[in-house]
């Protein structure tokens, strides 16, 4: 401005006449220096504002920077840290970011993980050298990633030579660019595998279970030459709940670990050897030579089972018994050979202990006799085809009659009398027990009502008759009808029907004690814990087991064992009765040694209702009026 000021004054064209007015002049001068300076001031007060302003953008810019890099390193941070390796590529399979554990997880070299390397080169220098099988695990991540190129997610999975398995994820992201996810799932692996170990094998023992024998046999099946032959043996190791109920479960686990590894030293290679059951084991032996081959394997099994066994500082003597069937004669298939090696087993286990038998095809005829047998003794409850036979029980010192012994026969229509060891077992496998035995009691409560008022009747009750939590009532109501005096009743039991749910079989007993009805123990010293259940219920009575009585003689184990027994029911008040006495030797050396009773074919046999009654009349001193006064 000032400028053009001086330049208007000194043009002389415009000057104005007498010249420059110096005052106006100067004031003109000083009016621009002032708009000069007001100019200047607000110039400077609009630059320092911008400045202030750019300063303050710098700032936020420089936070906003200094924030992104916090939060990328915390990221970095929370990435390094995860368990996965995290991987980023570009759309040029380029690497963009990977995690430090990334390269922990293959152990990869620094240049293997900077930025811009190519997903080929990582792959093939640095992970696939690490495969168990290169070839197929690198199809399988090359095609997991063009899947992912047309949108789908894909998953795989490799093995690594250090035994480890990684689980790659493949994913697409925007613009072609992708990532994946390396995870370590060896330990997955090894839950798996333990799963499947323990699901396939016994834990106590440690050998195969049933599943997994059921399958080796099947796969042994599919792949049997024609020349070969596969033989299944099934042994059932006997008197195990015996050893769980006298000396704990602890020492029954230790003998079937025992058993376990003395069948498998014996076995070794050999054949396969699996448990199947508490008590049952099972081995497959593939053989060219059916006969002896299976015959030498199965006497080194019993060879090393006959030793005696060591637990809790006691030795233990057990019995097994083996039954063996054989592809392909006995069964092509699995199902078959298993259920041929169980007949020819059952078969066995009728035999003495420690016995073995081959699967033969009259086995199989028997079954289904046996089925006929089961329908048949349905109808027979039905047409009341049984009967009760009774046998007189003795006062062995003065041959006097005490009472008798029911027991049951079955009367076939076509076949006559079916023997009780028959139809028995069978009853009771079926459930029919409960029925038939219901039926006996109550039959025999009837009949003894006519006898006189001091002859007692014994029946037998099954342990599933036992198990019943209507026994109580079923005896009280059969009391009431028959109109029996409850003290002219006594109740025989094994030492089975006290294996299982001692306390809850204890108070039943008591209970019927309560009712005035009498409790023996029927075979009495062929079980482990005879003696102990003596402590846990005071017996009326003790059945001396026929077994121990067949072998009396003088120095002999067996009267030993009658002389203890003895013994034992005077020292704890108790009757004894020894069963299956018929010669007059064994009756005269029981009643040396004490024994108060006995019955037996020196006796009588058992013999239906009628015969027993000429018996009392006749034989045993009582006159017919007897019966006829009782039952009128």
């Amino acid at each position: 401005m000032l400028h053009k000021l001086v330049e208007k004054y000194m043009d002389e064209s415009v000057l104005p006449e007498g010249g420059i007015d110096l005052e106006q002049f100067g004031q003109s001068i000083s009016q621009a220096y002032e708009d000069m300076e007001r100019y200047r001031k607000r110039n400077s007060r609009a630059m320092a504002a911008i400045i202030a302003e750019n300063k303050d953008l710098t700032n936020r810019l420089s936070t906003s920077i200094r924030a992104l890099e916090a939060q990328k390193m915390l990221i970095d941070q929370a990435l390094d840290g995860v368990s996965q390796g995290i991987t980023i590529f570009n759309a040029n399979d380029g690497l963009v970011y990977s995690n430090s554990t990334f390269a922990c997880v293959y152990d990869l070299y620094p240049n293997l993980t900077e930025p811009g390397v190519r997903f080929e080169d990582v792959l093939h220098q640095g992970i696939a050298p690490l495969m168990v099988k290169p070839t197929n695990d690198l199809t399988l991540m090359l095609e997991a990633l063009l899947k992912m190129r047309m949108g789908e997610s894909k998953t795989v999975e490799i093995s690594l030579k250090d035994s480890r398995y990684i689980e790659i994820s493949f994913k697409q992201l925007e613009e072609s660019s992708w990532y994946a996810v390396h995870k370590d799932i060896t330990h997955r692996h090894q839950v798996d595998a333990r799963i499947d170990y323990l699901s396939r094998h016994d834990t106590l023992t440690g050998l195969p279970n049933r599943p997994h024998a059921t399958q080796y046999l099947d796969n042994q099946l599919n792949l049997r030459m024609p020349s070969d032959c596969l033989a299944y043996f099934i042994i059932d190791i006997e008197k195990l709940s015996s050893i769980n109920e006298t000396l704990g479960h602890h020492a029954g686990d230790s003998v079937l670990r025992e058993i376990g590894r003395r069948l498998k030293d014996s076995i070794g290679n050999s054949a396969f050897l699996a448990r199947i059951d508490g008590d049952s084991f099972a081995v497959i032996q593939k053989t060219q030579n059916r006969l002896d081959d299976s015959l030498d394997l199965v006497h080194s099994i019993l060879e090393v089972l006959n030793r005696p066994f060591e637990i809790l500082s006691k030795k233990l003597e057990l019995s097994a018994s083996i039954g063996i069937a054989i592809a392909p004669q006995d069964g092509e298939e699995s199902s078959t050979l298993m259920k041929n090696a169980e007949l020819a087993l059952d078969a066995a286990k009728s035999e003495v202990p420690g016995s073995y038998r081959f699967f033969e095809n009259e086995m199989d005829i028997r079954v289904q006799i046996r089925k006929s047998l089961e329908g048949a003794l349905r109808d027979a409850l039905k047409n009341k085809e049984f009967e009760v036979f009774y046998q007189p029980l003795m006062d062995l010192k003065n041959a006097r009659l005490i009472g008798a012994e029911a027991l049951v026969r079955w009367k076939h229509p076509e076949n006559g009398y079916i023997s009780p060891g028959a139809f028995i077992p069978l009853a009771e496998e079926t459930g029919l027990i409960g029925q038939l035995g219901d039926w006996v009691l109550e039959q025999a409560c009837k009949d003894a009502v006519h006898w006189p008022p001091e002859l007692i009747v014994a029946v037998n009750l099954s342990p599933l008759q036992f198990r019943s939590k209507s026994l109580l009532n079923t005896v009280k109501d059969t009391l009431q009808r028959t109109g029996l005096d409850a003290t002219r009743l006594e109740l025989e039991i094994t030492e089975s029907v006290m294996l299982n749910d001692n306390q809850e079989t204890i108070k039943t007993l008591h209970d019927l004690r309560g009712l005035g009805i009498k409790i023996a123990m029927d075979d009495f010293g062929t079980g482990y814990s005879s003696l102990g259940y003596l402590r846990a219920f005071p017996f009326d009575k003790l059945k001396i087991d026929q077994s121990f009585v067949r072998d009396i003689a003088p120095e002999t184990d067996a009267l030993a064992i009658v002389r203890t027994i003895t013994q034992l029911g005077a020292n704890l008040g108790i009757s004894v009765l020894a069963e299956g006495i018929e010669t007059e030797e064994q009756h005269a050396l029981l009643k040396r040694e004490g024994c108060e009773f006995g019955q037996g074919y020196l006796f009588s046999r058992p013999v239906p209702l009628a015969e027993f009654e000429a018996l009392m009349t006749g034989r045993f001193g009582y006159r017919q009026s007897h019966l006829k006064v009782v039952a009128g």
